[in-house]
């Protein structure tokens, strides 16, 4: 899968939850720059306001992954994040 299948694929994904989702009408869900990990496409979970005045506490998971042989669409939990992108050594 090319990146740009992966971001086409993202795209809807993401106007389906804006679409469906319960932020609707207070936010919504923003393409981001994919990310190679190998088997898979990384996106990270960003969002915009649709009032940028409203204070809005979002708790989320950061990220989906687009599995480059399947097409499935998985949901990156906190823990998941950190194995895939370990804190580098200081």
């Amino acid at each position: 899968m090319t990146e740009q299948e992966a971001l086409a694929i993202a795209k809807k994904f993401l106007a389906e939850k804006n679409t469906n989702g319960p932020g609707k009408g207070i936010y919504k869900w923003i393409l981001t720059k994919p990310k190679d990990i190998g088997q898979a496409w990384y996106f990270d979970f960003e969002y915009e306001l649709d009032d940028p005045d409203r204070i809005v506490h979002l708790e989320s998971v950061p990220g989906f992954l687009i599995q480059k042989e399947t097409q499935e669409i998985e949901t990156v939990w906190w823990e998941d994040h950190k194995r895939l992108f370990p804190d580098p050594p200081s």
